[in-house]
C-alpha cells in the first residue's frame, strides 16, 4: 500500500460508478504486506464515499497497515491460514521499508544507553547516521494510526465491555489502540 493506492482506487470506483457498475457494497480482495497509514486513510475515504458497505476477503495475510486497512470493514472473511499482522505504520526510507515502531524502539534504546554511558562506538556510529526528521515522521505515523482506531475503525463502536458490560470510555478506547501498537 503505497502512495499511488488512493489515486489508483479513486479511479478504479469512479470508473464504477460511471459505467453503471456500482453496487452498495464493494468486497476487497487483500494480500499485503503493508505499507503506508495514510494511504490507507485516502482509501478508505475513497471507498466510504462511494459504498455504504465495505466487506474485506483476507485469504493469506494482512498486516501492519493492512490490517488498519482491514479494520475499516464492515466484515472480514478469513478462514484458519489468514492472519492479521501487528499494527507497525511502514516507511519507505533509503530505498527500503523501515517498520517504524521497531526503528522507534531501537532508538528509544539507544538514546538510554547514551543517557547512561553504556553504548558502544558502533551505536555511537549509528546513532550519527539518523535522520531525526525520519523518527519525527514515524511517532507521528505511529500516533495516527492509534488515532485511526480509536476514532475511526477498530474501536468505534465500541460501547461497552464483552465481559461485564461496562460502559467503554474515551481512555479505554484509547489504551487499547495503544496496546495493539504495543506502545505506552
Amino acid at each position: 500500500m503505497h502512495y499511488g493506492l488512493p489515486g489508483a482506487v479513486r479511479d478504479e470506483v469512479e470508473w464504477l460508478v460511471e459505467n453503471g457498475e456500482h453496487q452498495n457494497t464493494l468486497t476487497v480482495i487483500l494480500d499485503t504486506g503493508g505499507g503506508l497509514v495514510d494511504s490507507v486513510e485516502r482509501t478508505v475515504g475513497v471507498m466510504r464515499h462511494h459504498y455504504k458497505q465495505v466487506d474485506f476477503i483476507v485469504p493469506d495475510q494482512a498486516m501492519s497497515a493492512g490490517t488498519i486497512f482491514v479494520l475499516s470493514r464492515d466484515n472480514i472473511f478469513m478462514d484458519y491460514y489468514s492472519q492479521l499482522g501487528p499494527i507497525d505504520p511502514q516507511f519507505y526510507i533509503d530505498e527500503k521499508w523501515i517498520p517504524g515502531v521497531g526503528y522507534l524502539e531501537k532508538f528509544d534504546e539507544l538514546n538510554e544507553k547514551s543517557s547512561n554511558g553504556t553504548w558502544t562506538p558502533l551505536e555511537y556510529l549509528l546513532v550519527k547516521q539518523i535522520d531525526l526528521s525520519d523518527i519525527h515522521r514515524l511517532e507521528q505515523a505511529r500516533e495516527h494510526s492509534v488515532e485511526l482506531l480509536v476514532t475511526t475503525y477498530k474501536f468505534k463502536n465500541w460501547h461497552a465491555t464483552e465481559s461485564t458490560g461496562k460502559k467503554v470510555t474515551p481512555k479505554m478506547r484509547l489504551d487499547c489502540a495503544k496496546n495493539s501498537l504495543a506502545i505506552e
